[in-house]
This record gives structure tokens, C-alpha cells and sequence, in this order.
């Protein structure tokens, strides 16, 4: 591999290691929730735009179709060894011939710059996602091998919280089940009142969040 994608590879790879984030997969349900909600096509208006992560500058895109986080990393390379799946157009976009998309590009003499887009589906409208509501909160359903993998969206004026399961609260879960499997992943069977008593005793502790940047017109596409 040429010098380009040696670096960006260095850097997804500090960006993994230091994200610290757990394994979200040891909680799942035997259905999607909540169980007696109604089930969405596509995300609401109002969700719809750009949103920025601080502490890595990680970009997530909502569309009325899936959600798409984009991790962004500087690339420096010179002219001589640019890997030959880009072809520099000009002086001012680089193209990868692999996935066709264009970036724009900054030569200075022999260096280039540009920003790598290493983009993540995170949720996309299929029988494996499922989007249901309760109150403000837009849960994501998400189908795993064992079971329903869950996140909690909620948007309040320009900050979204994206948010799990934390392993800290199976055992309240636990509590709250009709029946559920005792080892990992663990699998929960839960009534629709069950649930909602654990969304309101503030469930979904492992929380992320991020911030409104720009409306749906003005997102990058992927």
C-alpha cells in the first residue's frame, strides 16, 4: 500500500484505541421496542441535518433514510506517491475511482491535503432497523444475531444525545423482565409498561452526544 492509506490507517487506528467506548452489544430484546409503539418509515423533519461530535470531530449525518457517521481524517501525501485508486483532477479535487466520489483537494507545490471521510451506517431503513417513539425519545432498533440491539435518540434545541444500554443497568433490567437469558449477549423479554418504567427511571446511561451544525440541505452528501 502507498504512503496514503499507510497514514489514514495509522490514524483510524489511534482513533479506535482512544475512543474508549464499551461494548454495546451485552444488552438485547427479544422484540423491538417499545413493543405496542407505532413504527416509523423515515426520520422526522426536525431531526434532519448535521451534527458534530467535540471530542473527536466525528460528523453524523441524519437523512429521512439512515443515519451515517463520518469520521474525518487530515491526509498529507505527496504527488509521487499518491495511491493509483485517486486521480487528482487539476489542482483543486482528488477522485476516488473505487466509490466515485470527489473531494476537494490543496496542492502546495508537491503536497497534497485533504480530508479522508471514513463513513459508518449506523441505522438505514430494513427489515433489520426499526425506528419506534416514546415521548421525545426516538428509539432505534437495530437486529443482531441473539437479538434487538437498542439506542436512544433525543434532540433537545441543537444538542442530540445518542445513547445505550450501559452493562451497569442489567440488573435492573433484570428486574423489570418477564424472562431473560442469564449470560452474554443477555436478551430481555419486557412488558410495554415495563419498558417505559425503565426509560423513565432514565435508562440508556451510556450516552453520547453531539451538536446541531447545519440543516439538511447544507450536510455533506455520502
Amino acid at each position: 500500500m502507498k504512503k496514503l492509506f499507510y497514514t489514514v490507517g495509522i490514524c483510524i487506528a489511534l482513533t479506535v484505541a482512544c475512543s474508549g467506548h464499551k461494548d454495546i452489544s451485552n444488552v438485547v430484546f427479544a422484540s423491538p421496542q417499545p413493543e405496542e409503539a407505532k413504527e416509523f418509515l423515515s426520520f422526522p423533519k426536525h431531526l434532519l441535518g448535521e451534527y458534530w461530535r467535540k471530542r473527536d470531530s466525528s460528523q453524523l449525518s441524519i437523512y429521512g433514510e439512515g443515519i451515517y457517521l463520518h469520521h474525518l481524517y487530515p491526509v498529507k501525501v505527496s504527488v509521487m506517491v499518491l495511491d493509483s485508486t485517486y486521480i487528482l483532477i487539476g489542482d483543486s479535487v482528488i477522485r476516488d475511482k473505487e466509490s466515485g466520489t470527489d473531494s476537494p483537494v490543496k496542492r502546495l507545490g508537491d503536497t497534497l491535503y485533504w480530508t479522508f471521510d471514513k463513513t459508518d451506517t449506523l441505522f438505514k431503513f430494513d427489515e433489520n432497523h426499526v425506528l419506534k417513539r416514546h415521548k421525545n425519545a426516538w428509539i432505534l432498533n437495530s437486529r443482531q444475531e441473539e437479538g434487538w440491539l437498542l439506542t436512544k435518540l433525543v434532540k433537545k434545541n441543537k444538542q442530540l444525545t445518542w445513547s445505550y444500554i450501559d452493562s451497569a443497568e442489567i440488573n435492573q433490567l433484570k428486574k423489570l423482565s418477564d424472562t431473560y437469558s442469564d449470560s452474554v449477549p443477555f436478551q430481555f423479554k419486557i412488558s410495554p409498561s415495563k419498558f417505559k418504567e425503565f426509560i423513565s427511571s432514565h435508562g440508556f446511561k451510556d450516552i453520547d452526544t453531539f451538536q446541531f451544525k447545519a440543516p439538511m440541505h447544507k450536510a455533506f452528501l455520502k
